[in-house]
């Protein structure tokens, strides 16, 4: 399986190669498993910003947003509603598919992200 960090290295290597310039990261090898391999130590390193600037270079972001539409976000900003005030994660057993897809891809990048951030 290949990683998050992999996979936006090899079909976007300019969106990753304006991460290392942002982070003051100098990477010369071009292969996309040593790019994916420096942009997981660069999130890692650098933090939330820089992991919101992966997000935002994702090949992929354009289709996902456009399949999740506006529901997903505003589901998102209910769960963080009801989150926030300890009504828990109820609204999720409705039927709305696509927030749902998109709440589970957005908790899988999290979790990488968390996961390389632990290894740290």
């Amino acid at each position: 399986m290949i990683s998050v960090f992999d996979y936006i290295a090899e079909n976007n290597p300019s969106g990753v190669q304006s991460i290392f310039d942002k982070y003051g990261y100098s990477v010369t090898n071009t292969d996309p498993s040593q790019l994916g391999a420096a942009l997981e130590q660069v999130v890692t390193e650098q933090g939330d910003e820089a992991f919101v600037d992966m997000c935002n270079i994702h090949p992929d972001k354009e289709m996902i947003l456009a399949t999740c539409g506006s529901t997903a976000k505003q589901s998102v900003n209910g769960m963080m509603g009801s989150v926030m005030k300890g009504k828990g994660m109820d609204w999720l057993s409705g039927g709305n598919r696509d927030a749902k897809i998109a709440i589970y891809a957005i908790g899988a990048v999290a979790a990488v992200y968390l996961i390389a951030k632990a290894a740290k």
